[in-house]
Order: structure tokens, then sequence, then C-alpha cells
């Protein structure tokens, strides 16, 4: 109920099933991608790239050493994604369905 002279409150009406899906997909695939940036820089930092050094000096040089540094980021990013995320899509929801709270 509102108060007499009050103005109505607008609701936000419920986003239909293929909007809720799309944002989904949308905002997923941003977390993915933010994800995996972040693996690779964490790969990066930790010398496990193939360049050839670490954050202390550390050498990881190879024949395995690029491939390695390819495979740890995709493989770090496809545990946590499958693990369910860092909860970052599901905040982005709300926003991509035009839904203001």
């Amino acid at each position: 109920m509102r108060a007499l002279g009050s103005p109505p409150v607008a609701m936000a009406a419920p986003a239909s099933a293929a909007v809720q899906s799309q944002a989904q997909a949308q905002a997923t695939e941003f977390e993915t991608l933010l994800v995996s940036r972040l693996t690779a820089a964490l790969t990066s930092a930790a010398g496990l790239d193939g360049s050839g050094s670490g954050a202390e000096g550390e050498t990881s040089s190879g024949p395995g050493a690029q491939l390695l540094g390819a495979l740890v980021p995709q493989a770090l990013t496809s545990a946590l994604m499958a693990g369910g995320g860092t909860g970052l899509a599901a905040s982005l929801v709300p926003a991509l369905e035009g839904r203001t709270s």
C-alpha cells in the first residue's frame, strides 16, 4: 500500500526469457574474458609463460615452457569458471537486463 498523495512506485517489468538468457551469456562471457586475462597475468608473473624469467628471477625456458605458458591460464580459467566463477556475472546480469535493482 502507498500513503495518500504519494506517487505509485514504478516496478521494473521482469525481463523476458530471451533477454535473461542473452544477459546471462554476455555476463558470463565477460567474466570468462576477465578471469582469462587475470590468470594469464598470474602465469606471467610466476614465470610460467615461457618468457624465461619469473617475478623473483627464476627462469622457465625449454621446449615445453611456451606450451605450459599457454595451457596453464586456460586450465585455471576453465577450473574457475566450472566452479561457478567469481560471481561477477551474477552481479552484472540485472544491469544487462535493464533492471536497476
